[in-house]
């Protein structure tokens, strides 16, 4: 499915596939650093293979959210000690950062929405 991300798949199916991509990222967090972060540090993405791993990181970035407002010790009673998906999280936001400069007002406006909901 991450191949279908990478060669910018039709638009009548790219909703499924960012979604997919977002679940099973969310059910293997190893992904994120095989898959996702690979992605985003390569700033020579089409428009729409940009725009799709921003959508799929705002998927992860606010699953990750609702996850620690629902829990108290979120980090403790959903994955143990060490906080390890709150890291990749914070990875998927750094490598965010830099899409916030890109050229393309949606890309921009899509890793800001990102960035911010890990803010708040």
């Amino acid at each position: 499915i991450f191949r279908a991300v990478r060669s910018g798949e039709r638009k009548s199916v790219l909703t499924y596939i960012e979604a997919a991509s977002a679940a099973m990222l969310a059910q293997d967090p190893s992904l994120i650093e095989k898959e996702l972060l690979p992605r985003l540090s390569n700033f020579d993405s089409s428009l729409p293979v940009a725009a799709t791993l921003m959508i799929i990181s705002n998927f992860l970035i606010r699953r990750q959210v609702q996850i620690t407002t629902e829990c108290t010790s979120a980090v403790e009673a959903q994955f143990g000690q060490g906080g390890v998906e709150v890291e990749r999280t914070q990875n998927v936001v750094q490598a965010l950062l830099p899409w916030l400069c890109h050229h393309s007002h949606h890309i921009r406006l899509l890793g800001a929405l990102a960035v911010r909901a890990w803010d708040t």
